[in-house]
């Protein structure tokens, strides 16, 4: 999209405005910065309710209402994405999805189809470029069972409070105090009592709709657009140049991106040839900037620059709660609604244990008091091998 609106701004499409819908305050400073707009070309519409957080976001980038006269680049979030109207006869609508951000992924039968005709004059009529990668995520939970055992898990869990909260104020007070792992911001603290918030749990379930079924592959979203009644029309002129698809592909190696991530930190270089690197490395792997400020280049050596090797150092040094480092580094060590030997699970909770300091032998069944799990086997090179499915992660700790 940087590209998109660079060339725009070099004379390409001259007399078409870009109306780009983008979920995401950090994606559109991103494109705002690499691409080189500014307030006399380019204005951005995002909630007016989080002016501060938003203007923080955009570093001081004045913020606009859809009232306001349209300019050559137009930048949106969700606050846009319904019930406003938007005026321009030469407006080209642009939807952007991130194939690692779920909350920049518009449901095509609703979202998607309210986006497409926000601009209500132009020319253009309802054609929409949608840029969008594919997750690729391929899950054995479908996406009706994560929905089924989310609201089992919600229905628990709030049995299990009601005990918690029959108790007496000051108890109450100490027992919360005390818990050991709330999965926030799923349980909240309203008056003194927990309560399960039934709207985040909602949004969960709509988001692994989206990436795990709709947004999986290229089929599937042409899939959902076809049963929607969108025409599609592939262009390959919005393809990202061949620079940046390639520091994008997942086989890029995590050494060379920070070795030169550092050699520009270094240098302090303010130039436009490096800022984009130093964007998109922070894009690719957005805890490049702490293990280059926090452990330091000889740490990352030593580490012999392990992805996985490099998170677990930073989640063991923060300041959170043994359990919360836990279920971090389980979360990255672990797919969910992916069937995993109860073996390798073992293993790897080892490796947790050791790393944030608890001194005990690690058991699968530990997992339960962290994830809502299901235990059965499967057949793997011609033998029954006893696999654990992580569904999903708890609202409380289990043992409470």
């Amino acid at each position: 999209m940087t590209g998109i609106c660079r060339n725009r701004l070099k004379g390409e499409n001259i007399g078409s405005n870009y109306h780009i819908f983008l979920n995401s305050v950090e994606g559109i400073y991103w494109i705002i910065r690499n691409a080189g707009l500014t307030p006399d070309n380019t204005r951005v519409v995002c909630s007016q309710s989080s002016g501060k957080q938003n203007t923080a976001k955009l570093h001081g980038f004045p913020i606009s209402r859809t009232a306001d006269p349209a300019k050559r680049i137009n930048l949106y979030t969700s606050t846009a994405f319904e019930g406003c109207d938007i005026y321009d006869e030469r407006g080209r609508t642009f939807i952007v999805s991130e194939p690692y951000k779920a909350h920049t992924m518009p449901d095509i039968s609703t979202s998607f189809l309210q986006i497409a005709g926000r601009v209500r004059n132009s020319i253009y009529g309802w054609e929409v470029i949608h840029l969008y990668g594919a997750t690729g995520n391929q899950r054995t939970v479908s996406p009706d069972e994560f929905e089924r055992a989310t609201w089992e898990a919600v229905e628990k869990t709030e049995h299990d409070l009601e005990h918690i909260n029959a108790l007496s104020e000051d108890f109450r007070a100490s027992i919360i105090r005390n818990l050991p792992y709330i999965n926030e911001p799923y349980v909240i603290e309203d008056n003194g009592k927990l309560i399960v918030d039934r709207n985040m749990a909602k949004y969960e379930i709509v988001n692994y709709k989206v990436v795990n079924g709709v947004y999986s592959s290229q089929i599937t979203v042409e899939d959902e657009m076809k049963k929607n009644g969108i025409g599609i029309a592939n262009n390959d002129s919005y393809t990202a140049p061949k620079n940046i698809q390639a520091m994008t592909q997942t086989r890029t190696n995590f050494e060379d991106i920070y070795r030169r991530y550092s050699e520009i930190r270094h240098e302090k270089l303010i130039m436009f040839t490096t800022d984009w690197e130093i964007e998109l490395s922070e894009a690719i792997y957005p805890f490049i900037g702490d293990a280059y400020t926090k452990l330091g280049d000889e740490k990352v050596k030593s580490l012999k620059y392990r992805v996985g090797a490099i998170q677990d150092a930073l989640t063991a040094m923060s300041r959170v709660d043994t359990d919360l480092k836990i279920v971090e580094m389980a979360d990255r060590r672990f797919p969910k609604q992916t069937p995993i030997p109860v073996k390798k699970i073992k293993e790897e909770l080892q490796k947790i244990y050791d790393t944030v300091g608890v001194n005990r032998r690690a058991k699968a069944t530990d997992m339960g008091q962290w994830y809502d799990t299901v235990t059965s086997p499967k057949r793997i090179d011609g033998k029954n091998v006893s696999c654990m499915t992580i569904i999903r992660s708890r609202f409380v700790r289990s043992d409470f």
